[in-house]
This record gives structure tokens, C-alpha cells and sequence, in this order.
């Protein structure tokens, strides 16, 4: 059993992302629900959820993961995919292929992922989801395959998210508000190094007599 609180706490449902737009989660319960998910990219700063969510709707269907960092090291992987499209799923649900810091792969593999997206949109029960922390560095013609989603949170709601989430972490760590309040400050909108901060600080709590 983990004792990490990143691990504890790391969004199960939608709802758990609730500094996301409304409309955003709603697309996503939609979607997840319906079965009527599309090839979509996560982007946005690192920290903000975009694998959780990938996670979440991976949760209760096949197909598989990769990383863009490791694909450089496997020159396979294209066939690996090529394979799931090919397998009959044992669901009726949607298969994903989720591949998570997509802006590590080279423009030439970004390429050769156009085809790979193309061939597989024959096969109905298919879908991507691709994260990265730098949407700038995917190729044009790879962007317009899928929906965007930018997990960065506006600066006109950064007031009220942080709000949400002191209440949101009170209700679930113990510490006291004053501490929570802190290192919310000092770490948003990275919510991932805010868990790992706040992991610290409960670590650092006198032990019990």
C-alpha cells in the first residue's frame, strides 16, 4: 500500500479535477459515459492532471500506454500500436492508446504517427489521448487530429481555485489551515509539487508521544 499522498490523493473521478472548466468536465463525463470519446490532447504546464485524466478514462477500458521519452528508445512502438488496433477488445467500450509527454517524439515519428491515427480511425473502437507540457512542439497536422484541452488554469480564476483547494486539502490532510494556505500560495498552479509539498510538511509533524 503506498504512502504517498500524490498517490492517495491523485484525481479518481472528474469531478476531482474541478479547476477545470465546467464545460471541460462535462465534455469529459459525456464523453466517458456515452462511450463517445475522441482523439484528444492534454496540454498544459507540468502538474495540472492531464495524465490522471488520461488515467481516468483509461480506468475501465483496453489498450495501452506509452511514454514519448521511452518511444524514442523503442523504434517498435508504431507496430505495438498497429497490433492494438487489431485485437479484438473485451469490452464493447472504446480502446485507448494514451501516450504521455507526446512533444518528446521527433518531428519524423510525429509524422509517422499521422498514419498510424489515420489507419486506426477505421477501426471504431479506437481513440488516442496525448499529453504534453509543450503544445507548441506537435506538428501542425498532428494537432488538428485531435481536441485540444489546456489543463492551465486562467488567471482570473487562480483566486477562486485556490480556494477550493485549501478547503479541498483541509478536508483531507491533517494539517492546519494556516500551513495548507502556504503552500498553496507558494506552489500553484504546479498541484502535483503542491501534493508533494504538503506530503512534506505532514512528514515533518513531531511523531506522536
Amino acid at each position: 500500500m503506498t504512502n504517498l499522498l500524490i498517490d492517495l490523493l491523485a484525481p479518481k473521478s472528474f469531478d476531482d479535477l474541478f479547476y477545470l472548466p465546467k464545460k471541460t468536465i462535462c465534455a469529459f463525463k459525456n464523453m466517458d459515459h456515452n462511450d463517445t470519446i475522441q482523439n484528444m490532447i492534454f496540454y498544459g504546464p507540468a502538474g495540472l492532471g492531464k495524465t490522471s485524466a488520461a488515467n481516468i478514462f483509461f480506468a475501465k477500458r483496453n489498450g495501452d500506454r506509452f511514454s514519448g521519452a521511452s518511444i524514442t528508445q523503442k523504434p517498435s512502438f508504431l507496430s505495438d500500436i498497429k497490433t492494438q488496433c487489431s485485437i479484438v477488445g473485451y469490452t464493447k467500450l472504446k480502446r485507448l492508446i494514451i501516450i504521455d509527454e507526446v512533444d518528446a517524439l521527433t518531428q519524423p515519428v510525429q509524422t509517422q504517427m499521422l498514419k498510424v491515427i489515420d489507419d486506426s480511425s477505421t477501426v471504431v473502437d479506437m481513440r488516442f489521448i496525448f499529453t504534453t507540457n509543450h503544445i507548441d512542439k506537435l506538428i501542425p497536422p498532428l494537432k488538428s487530429r485531435c481536441k485540444p484541452f489546456d489543463f492551465e488554469p486562467q488567471l482570473s480564476d487562480y483566486d477562486e481555485i485556490k480556494e477550493k483547494l485549501v478547503l479541498f486539502y483541509m478536508n483531507k490532510v491533517n494539517l492546519d489551515e494556516a500551513t495548507i494556505r502556504t503552500c498553496v500560495k507558494s506552489c500553484f498552479p504546479d498541484l502535483r509539487g503542491l501534493t508533494n509539498t504538503l506530503d512534506f510538511e505532514l512528514k515533518s509533524l513531531p511523531a506522536a508521544a
